[in-house]
């Protein structure tokens, strides 16, 4: 039992893990692409939208 708990404590955080590394990274593309061109508003909107949306959407889907 104690082996299981480590196991499933482990994969919980290689999960939370690539969500935030998702997180990070896409929200770092996102911005650069948009910085150019985009005032802060819209810059809040794209990365709202493209990036951190879809992956809490994920997380919920997850259980995290």
């Amino acid at each position: 039992m104690g082996y299981s708990r480590a196991r499933g404590s482990q994969e919980r955080m290689q999960v939370l893990q690539a969500f935030t590394d998702e997180l990070s990274f896409g929200l770092a593309r996102v911005l650069a692409a948009h910085l150019a061109r985009c005032t802060h508003c819209q810059l809040e909107m794209a990365a709202r939208h493209e990036i951190v949306v879809p992956v809490l959407w994920r997380a919920t889907v997850v259980g995290l």
